[in-house]
């Protein structure tokens, strides 16, 4: 088989004109051009703690509903809710430590990947590993100190 090529020329003039960044890495830092491409702005999202909550309750809500029937783990825990919440940070973890206190829903996932640790490790019931997470939130100064 016997391929041809062609060499093919570009002219300079011909070329696309676009205006970039002068940094390159604008999206990795919130940074914006301008309209003119020229100056770079800074953009800064700032989320008030009530519009979280909110946005946690909906979500929480919304995932408890939804996956209440559900025996599969990945079901649950692959939910967009979940998986959106777990997005947050950790700027959530006293949320759901507040929320694992009255509901009877698995928290746990999420807060260890949050978290980075899983103090219900040893568990072996549903109840010690809450009481496990609880213990933790008080300890790292996520719930307060129960009198």
């Amino acid at each position: 088989m016997h391929l041809a090529l062609e060499r093919i020329e570009i002219c300079q003039e011909d070329e696309p004109r676009y205006e970039f960044c002068r940094d390159a890495d604008w999206w990795k830092e919130n940074i914006s051009c301008g309209e003119e491409g020229i100056e770079p702005t800074r953009v800064v999202a700032v989320a008030s703690s009530s519009s979280l909550e909110s946005e946690f309750k909906e979500r929480a809500e919304r995932w408890e509903q939804e996956t209440a029937v559900q025996s599969s783990p990945g079901a649950k825990f692959l939910h967009r809710d979940y998986q959106s919440i777990i997005g947050m940070g950790k700027l959530v973890i006293p949320l759901i430590l507040t929320r694992i206190e009255t509901s009877g829903r698995d928290w746990f996932w999420a807060l260890e990947h949050i978290a980075g640790v899983n103090p219900g490790k040893n568990a072996t019931d549903f109840k010690q590993a809450r009481r496990a997470w609880l213990v933790w939130g008080r300890q790292n100064g996520y719930l307060a100190s129960k009198p």
